[in-house]
C-alpha cells in the first residue's frame, strides 16, 4: 500500500488547503458555492437521468456548433436534422 499524503489528496480533488487571500478569490470562491448549490437544486427538481440526458444533448449542440464554427459553416443555414 501506497502513502499519500493529505495535502496531495487535496490538490487531487482540486480542494486547495488554504482560504482565499483577497476580495478576487474571495468573490470567485462565494460564486462558485452559488453555482454548485444551483446546480443541485437542478438536479433534485429535474431528478439525476433527466438532468443528465439534458447535460448531454447541451453539449453535443455545444460541439455540434464549434464543429460548425472550424469548417466555415454557419449552424443557423444547416438542416438541424444532423
Amino acid at each position: 500500500m501506497e502513502f499519500v499524503s493529505t495535502s496531495a489528496m487535496y490538490f487531487a480533488a482540486g480542494v486547495s488547503l488554504n482560504p482565499p487571500q483577497n476580495s478576487t478569490e474571495q468573490k470567485d470562491s462565494e460564486f462558485a458555492d452559488e453555482l454548485e448549490k444551483s446546480l443541485i437544486d437542478e438536479i433534485r427538481e429535474k431528478g439525476l437521468t433527466q438532468y443528465a440526458e439534458e447535460a448531454t444533448q447541451r453539449k453535443k449542440e455545444q460541439m455540434r456548433q464549434g464543429i460548425l464554427e472550424r469548417m466555415g459553416l454557419i449552424p443557423s443555414c444547416i438542416n438541424n436534422d444532423l
